[in-house]
């Protein structure tokens, strides 16, 4: 006792009660463990945040070349994972709930394996809709034509005569009488030729007619197809192949902008979506053994409700204002209504997930061995015999005295089963 006890018991007590009032361990274990339960629902978030970002930037950048979240993106993704993550999971008060629930040892991991389950499970979800809108939205589906990327070959075909009577003027033997020819014979060679494509039927390639008439075939390299032959022109000083460079090497650099104005309507759709799904996510994290009620005390949590409310409006303002920051289109209500209904897929995903974890026969007998087991033999056995109220070896401060300062009422196997994700 803090209060009344003497130095030498003081000295020789491994804990001082300082107000000499019992009901002080009930407060002291109630909110240790609401600390570290806050903890683990803060990394089960932040984990799952880091896993799909990771992944679906990684893939996205080696397989196809472009990144899914641009930087300022990412920056956006990290303030929601650290700080308002953060704020929503880890000031959540203690719920005497947490009194029914087993002791944590000293050799307890923070990241259990339901923890880890959960992370998979979420972590697999997400990554779907990534990988649909990166790698499948760009091919235009149909209905869906509008999110439709264009290859090189049809940017070629398509802006080759715009960019050669811009690029061709002032070249070698061109002249504003023989301007559209030279265009159509350079454009031929780009984009029906094989120099560098072929979009365009055989039929049209300029240089096959060329050729044949000399009864030839047309040679593989670009210069000495489009100078020696039919031609007969020094290749090192040959006008059509200097036509051919110059038209190339400008729509292959225009092609860089195209393409990200093109992927910028299905990046702002994987953007959006992928918030949501972290936003529904924050609200599967509030509980971690595999209750079903992710929802409990969630209305009364006015700093969960805030920050949840300030993500999804600044959300909204980034995609409809800030575009030209975040490089995001905005978004007609049909899309904004798709990016909730994948993101708030995640909850009956998750209480499948319970589910399954808790009513599997495999499933249980797994997780049984692994700490904070949810069937415990031992425990369910002292409670069912009536000593719900002892000083068993089992939950000591749920059934001690203690938790006279919550509820005088036994301890029921239905709530050490609730508490305990059962």
């Amino acid at each position: 006792m803090g209060i009344a006890g003497t130095e030498v018991a003081k000295e020789a007590a491994d804990i001082i009660i300082l107000d000499d009032n019992f009901s002080s361990i009930v407060k002291s274990v109630l909110w240790g463990r609401s600390v570290f339960a806050n903890i683990r629902k803060f990394l089960q978030f932040q984990l799952t945040v880091n896993l799909v970002a990771l992944v679906t930037a990684f893939i996205g950048a080696v397989i196809g070349g472009h990144e899914p979240l641009n930087i300022l993106q990412l920056l956006w993704v990290n303030l929601i994972m650290d700080t308002m993550g953060a704020l929503a999971l880890a000031t959540e008060d203690p719920n005497p709930e947490l009194l029914l629930q087993r002791p944590n040892g000293r050799t307890e991991y923070l990241i259990n394996w339901k923890m880890a389950k959960h992370i998979c499970v979420q972590g697999s979800y997400q990554m779907l809709w990534m990988f649909l809108c990166l790698y499948l939205l760009p091919q235009g589906p149909k209905g869906l034509e509008r999110y439709k990327v264009h290859d090189k070959p049809y940017y070629y075909n398509d802006k080759c005569a715009e960019y050669g009577r811009e690029i061709l003027p002032g070249r070698v033997n061109v002249t504003v009488g023989s301007l559209a020819a030279n265009v159509d014979f350079t454009c031929s060679v780009l984009t029906a030729c094989g120099f560098p494509y072929r979009y365009l039927p055989p039929a049209a390639c300029s240089l096959d007619a060329e050729w044949a008439a000399v009864g030839l075939p047309v040679p593989a390299e670009l210069g000495a197809a489009v100078c020696t032959g039919p031609f007969n022109r020094n290749i090192t000083a040959c006008d059509h192949n200097d036509w051919v460079n110059a038209l190339d090497s400008k729509l292959s650099d225009e092609f860089t902008e195209y393409e990200d104005e093109e992927y910028k309507r299905p990046l702002s759709l994987l953007f959006n979506i992928f918030i949501c799904t972290q936003v529904a996510n924050e609200i599967n994290a509030r509980r971690i053994n595999d209750e079903y009620g992710i929802f409990n005390g969630f209305f009364s949590n006015w700093i969960f409700l805030a920050v949840i409310s300030i993500t999804m409006g600044l959300q909204a303002i980034i995609i409809n204002f800030l575009g030209l920051f975040f490089k995001v289109e905005p978004l007609d209500w049909m899309e904004w209504l798709a990016s909730i209904a994948i993101g708030t897929g995640a909850w009956p995903l998750s209480l499948l997930t319970r589910y399954v974890s808790r009513n599997l026969a495999c499933c249980v007998r797994f997780e049984a061995v692994t700490p904070p087991d949810v069937d415990d033999p031992a425990l369910l056995e002292e409670i069912n015999s009536g000593n719900g109220h002892g000083h068993g070896r089992h939950n000591g401060a749920a059934h001690g005295n203690g938790h006279g300062a919550y509820s005088s009422a036994a301890v029921k196997p239905a709530d050490v089963e609730l508490a305990n994700g059962k």
